[in-house]
């Protein structure tokens, strides 16, 4: 009776050490997430003003299994005026952001 004692207690030590370290994984990839995202955005604030988007908006969503990322859709819709270029603005996203940052966005542009 105390072996299965010990091999419960033993089991679930391990369990909860499995636990903390995939939840210890998922808060360093949501970190990472995070930063990419401040990266990205700073650009685009800074595209905002640079050609005058007339709207911009983002979804999306990352999911995790097992600690490791198994999806990840990040879309970013802009409007822009009629007489704004798309080539320029996606030449001047492609400039500024990097492309390891820039592979996890798709990016839609339309005029008014």
């Amino acid at each position: 009776m105390q072996n299965f004692l010990r091999v419960g207690l033993v089991i679930g030590y391990i369990s909860l050490i499995l636990l903390s370290k995939t939840e210890l994984i998922l808060q360093y990839k949501e970190g990472i997430i995070e930063k990419r995202e401040e990266r990205v955005w700073s650009v685009f604030n800074d595209a905002i003003d640079k050609f005058r988007f007339y709207s911009v908006s983002s979804g999306g969503y990352t999911e995790f299994s097992n600690g490791k990322i198994i999806d990840e859709t990040s879309e970013i819709f802009i409007v822009i005026e009629p007489d704004t270029s798309e080539k320029e603005i996606l030449t001047y996203l492609e400039r500024n952001i990097s492309k390891s940052d820039l592979k996890h966005y798709n990016i839609h542009i339309e005029h008014k």
